[in-house]
């Protein structure tokens, strides 16, 4: 369904640079459909036109690669999230250059706030994606914290282990990927359900099997691993 929603989002960007760089259809973009004759006056319409149309363009492009990448579990799908989102708010930046009505302050004003709020969220999300979860045993369950963290009733789970090997991601489901960081729930081959918290490509992983899903774990440093494991040890059935 994700892969489609991109397809769908990636169409729109190519509909909309042919309406508006090919078609001149300048009444399309917020702002100018909004603007007095005068202020259009004012404005280089082609120019934002084109900057539009360029806009659209790498954004069809960008989200039809993640259409087509996403079921990886790599980054595509994350880059394609912020790409919609910073990519808009440069080009607003841009064209504003072409618009040569008089701002007031309080329009600049609001203008920066807002891209700056944008790129702290995007930041966030991107460090609280990267950061490490840290595992603990709670009461009766495994807790998980984090991005996507989760709570493993220790009741549900059959064996804790480390291994060397995971099996192939064939889709995510509900979780980001950053390159080689995984987190949240995936599909792998052999279970149609499985969550992830990795922090580095290959093993080893620290398996926790429950009677309807397994979650592995690993860490940029095996140290941790170990220690992770070690705090475990008081939550396996087998020991």
């Amino acid at each position: 369904m994700t892969g489609i929603v991109l397809g769908i989002v990636s169409f729109t960007f190519i509909v909309i640079w042919y309406l508006v760089d090919i078609k001149k259809m300048y009444w399309l973009i917020a702002g100018v459909n909004t603007a007095s004759d005068e202020q259009k006056a004012n404005m280089d319409l082609e120019s934002i036109g084109k900057a539009v149309g360029k806009m659209s363009l790498t954004l069809a492009l960008i989200n039809l690669i993640s259409a087509l990448t996403w079921k990886s579990g790599g980054s595509s799908f994350f880059i394609a999230m912020a790409a919609n989102i910073l990519i808009p708010i440069i080009t607003i930046v841009k064209i504003r250059k072409y618009d040569s009505n008089r701002k007031t302050r309080g329009e600049t004003i609001l203008a920066s706030s807002f891209t700056l709020v944008i790129l702290i969220g995007v930041g966030i999300l991107f460090l609280t994606t990267m950061q490490e979860s840290n595992v603990t045993v709670a009461g009766d369950s495994v807790k998980i914290s984090g991005l996507f963290g989760r709570s493993v009733p220790i009741g549900e789970i059959e064996d804790i282990k480390i291994v060397d090997t995971l099996p192939v991601v064939t889709m995510r489901t509900n979780g980001a990927g950053i390159g080689s960081v995984l987190k949240g729930r995936f599909k792998l081959v052999g279970a149609s359900r499985a969550y992830l918290y990795l922090y580095k490509s290959g093993g080893p992983y620290i398996l926790i099997e429950t009677l309807d899903y397994p979650v592995y774990l690993n860490f940029r440093d095996d140290k941790t691993l170990y220690s992770t494991m070690s705090i475990l040890s008081s939550a396996d059935p087998v020991k």
